[in-house]
């Protein structure tokens, strides 16, 4: 076999449970691990696909024959190195079962070992569980209807399909390793890695709540109890470690054993604790299928119109909770504001509450919070730790993220309405990230000395701040985590983060992890609330920095209160009426990609999205039409659920964000021309449809003004000096971007622009070794690089008198 750099995964049913799972799996790997990733399902996955160019996707039905099989596989699957075989045929009836899927797997053996014979290292065979065996043990219930009781037999099953694998593979060069995964009959709550992991959650607090044990097939490989079933890794784990591990080969593991968990006897007991009756099971589908229990969504609905029953379970389980108070000292705790003002958060997907009592901290909270960080970082044992010592903690927290992507993204998306794709892909990849580069930095933070002249030497140290505090906006909360804590961390100050009340629920979710990670009481802590929370932060005497990031009114509220306390250090990043430059002689597609597709990225609601287009006249009434039909699209696809993984846009955060974006667009109807959009989507929500303005006057509000929505405004200009000039001609200076092939024009247009950021051929986005801020009205400081790690240290200055020996 030829070696390769890096490994090749092909992996079948990607429309099921195990092949989803695994797939997500995947592409949370770098390219240096994966560098292509095939996928297969008799039809188009309903993930399309997870936004990862390594994705290939190829249509096939292992049940058709194997030559043809063959040439469908050819052109994507010649160069693979690992196969996942996760596909099966689903029937309630066992004889068909059994009969259908044996050959299915040798159809598919036989063709990727035709195909990839050259490359291939090792194939996965996930069984499906014990429906696709013989079963040789006992059970003391049917499966379903019309499956016959098991006579005592052994304690195992046969799998017919492995007598193929382990015949064919003692005749080749690759090897094999066989799981064999329980079977979860009907639905599951979720299609994203989680399914394994929520279900059996959901049964274990069932049952502990009526009092009962819970028995169902504990997994001996990671399972070692019923509390860690409880937080369990989905099938995926264990099937790409069989596919990948170099210690063990040849053999086949049971992933569960023991009784098999059925649906049939789980609702009743589910039934009864949240006090609703569901009709009988009659029949059984997979869930990869589509073809669920008809009484699951009655369920569902029911969970809609009474009560949200996933939410309630999760907020059950810790650490798999939605918080709604404040995290101090490491402990959740209840706010002792003294008026117990609670806020109500309802999903701007379709108006439901997602919850009802998030707590406001008050000024006690905050008192006692930066009182607790003051000790932590005078007097605690984050005083004492090295920048070594600094660094393992975070680089643990980074880790950790990564494991929990699945929950942190659905606690953030249930309020914002982000769809988790863009949360669990951009934001959480970047912020680990930036938690990694700053534990670079945190051992390194060299001091300085100077020549000795004068009779002293000079030796300049750069100290931490001490408590510092961050307010974030809602539109991107763990990228700001990112930047904001990252540093100060690294740097040994103690921090306090106040999310957006809009959305907070990530945060929280994510708050016990820090300890988890190794930081102490105090170093790091979290407060809900308000505008009258961030105020309180903002003026208080004992912080020594503050870093926020909202809107200019917002900001200059925050800079005036930290002048009037104790004149602490402020960094504020204030947003952007950003411009794009287009010219004649850039790469058109390219440019609507960039221009009209990543500028709806989050609905518009990011502070670098260029609202602001100018386009050179020769090619403006093209790029226009091109620009309407990517809005056109993105409209015709809104409206799915956040929490699929295919879904790219949703909706603006809440209901006055939305009333807001709608009056500025009412606006833009009386001063500029509407090319399309300017309507609400649908009729419950909070869904707007990508809207595009041509001509506006030079005063619109549209033009002038941050609208953070999908309203996108467009203006044409003859020369460079013109589109230099309208690009500048605004308060704000956040980003900019420019598209042209001429490098000359891109470096005289990028200097002559008035914005902290110039990007080039692509939309503006920070990066983790470069300085992030704006300029103008656009806010004051720096985060990312060096230049963040650096505003929370203070240089300080030591001079030492040096004395003539004595002889």
């Amino acid at each position: 076999m030829s070696p390769t750099r890096a490994k090749v995964a092909f992996v079948t049913g990607a429309n099921g449970i195990t092949g989803n799972a695994i797939v997500e799996h995947l592409i949370r790997q770098p390219a240096t691990e994966w560098s292509k990733i095939v996928i297969s399902s008799r039809r188009t996955p309903t993930q399309v696909f997870w936004q990862d160019p390594r994705i290939r996707f190829v249509a096939l039905d292992f049940l058709k024959p194997v030559d043809e099989l063959v040439e469908a596989m050819k052109p994507l699957c010649h160069d693979v190195t690992h196969a996942f075989f996760a596909s099966y045929v689903h029937t309630a009836d066992f004889a068909k079962l059994r009969d259908l899927n044996v050959p299915l797997f040798k159809n598919f053996l036989s063709a990727i070992d035709t195909v990839a014979w050259n490359s291939l290292k090792r194939v996965c065979l996930s069984t499906g569980g014990k429906n696709y065996g013989v079963h040789l043990g006992p059970v003391e219930v049917p499966i379903h209807e019309g499956m016959p009781r098991y006579e005592d037999h052994g304690e195992n099953f046969y799998f017919p399909q492995e007598d193929y694998l382990f015949d064919l593979a003692s005749k080749r060069e690759w090897d094999w390793n066989v799981i064999r995964p329980n079977a979860i009959i009907g639905f599951t709550p979720a299609g994203n890695g989680m399914s394994a992991a929520l279900t059996l959650a959901i049964y274990i607090l069932t049952c502990r709540e009526m009092g009962e044990v819970p028995v169902f097939p504990g997994n001996k490989f990671f399972y070692n109890s019923v509390d860690d079933a409880s937080y369990a890794p989905s099938l995926a784990d264990m099937n790409v470690w069989a596919a990948t591990s170099e210690n063990t080969k040849n053999e086949a593991f049971n992933h569960t054993n023991g009784d098999v968990f059925v649906w049939k006897h789980f609702w009743p007991k589910l039934g009864k604790y949240f006090g609703v009756d569901f009709p009988e099971i009659q029949e059984w589908s997979a869930a990869g299928d589509g073809q669920r229990m008809e009484h699951n969504f009655l369920m569902t609905q029911w969970a809609k119109d009474k009560a949200p029953i996933w939410k309630r379970v999760m907020a059950s389980l810790p650490p798999r909770k939605l918080y709604i108070g404040n995290e101090i000292d490491n402990q959740f705790v209840d706010s002792q504001h003294s008026n117990g003002e609670r806020l109500t958060l309802l999903s701007p997907v379709d108006d439901s509450v997602v919850v009802d009592d998030l707590q406001l901290a008050g000024k006690e909270d905050v008192d006692r919070a930066v009182a607790l960080a003051n000790e932590a970082f005078r007097k605690g044992p984050w005083a004492s730790f090295t920048g070594v010592q600094r660094a393992a903690c975070l680089n643990k927290f980074a880790d950790i993220v990564e494991e929990n992507v699945d929950h942190l993204a659905y606690c953030e998306s249930l309020p914002t309405g982000r769809p988790i794709a863009g949360i669990i892909h951009m934001e959480l990849a970047h912020m680990a990230q930036v938690f990694r580069y700053y534990a670079g930095w945190a051992d390194k933070i060299a001091g300085q000395s100077f020549s000795e002249d004068n009779g002293f030497a000079k030796i300049v140290r750069y100290e931490p701040l001490g408590v510092c505090a961050s307010l974030a906006s809602y539109n991107a909360t763990f990228l700001y985590i990112g930047w904001k804590l990252a540093p100060a961390l690294a740097a040994g100050n103690t921090v306090i983060f106040k999310p957006s009340e809009k959305s907070p629920l990530g945060v929280l979710a994510m708050a016990p992890f820090f300890a988890e990670a190794g930081f102490p009481p105090g170093v790091v802590q979290f407060l809900t609330g308000a505008r009258e929370t961030g105020a309180l932060l903002s003026s208080h005497q004992r912080i020594a920095k503050i870093s926020f990031t909202g809107s200019i009114a917002a900001g200059k509220a925050v800079q005036e209160a930290a002048t009037n306390s104790n004149l602490k250090k402020v960094t504020l990043e204030l947003g952007g009426k950003s411009a794009a430059v287009v010219f004649d002689d850039a790469d058109f597609d390219l440019c609507v990609g960039c221009v009209g597709g990543g500028f709806l990225a989050n609905s518009g609601q990011i502070c670098v999205a260029a609202s602001r287009v100018l386009i050179q006249e020769s090619i403006a009434p093209k790029f226009i039409q091109a620009i309407k039909t990517v809005f056109e699209q993105a409209r015709d696809g809104m409206g799915s659920s956040p929490l699929k993984l295919s879904t790219q846009h949703g909706p603006v955060v809440d209901k006055s964000q939305f009333d807001r974006i709608m009056g500025y667009i009412e606006k833009g109807k009386q001063s500029a021309e509407l090319v399309t959009g300017g309507n609400r989507k649908g009729d419950k929500g909070c869904f707007i449809e990508p809207t595009l303005f041509v001509n506006p006057t030079s005063d619109s509000p549209i033009w002038k003004e941050e609208i953070f929505g999908p309203v996108l405004t467009v203006k044409t200009f003859k020369t460079e000096q013109e589109a230099i000039e309208l690009a500048n001609d605004t308060v704000y200076g956040l980003a900019s971007c420019l598209y042209t092939s001429d490098l000359s024009r891109a470096l005289r247009v990028s200097s002559a622009l008035e914005s902290g950021g110039v990007s080039v051929n692509s939309p503006y986005l920070p990066e983790l070794n470069t300085p992030f801020g704006g300029s103008k009205q656009s806010g004051q400081g720096r985060e990312l690089g060096s230049h963040g790690l650096y505003s929370y240290l203070e240089p300080k200055s030591v001079h030492i008198k040096i004395t003539a020996a004595k002889l």
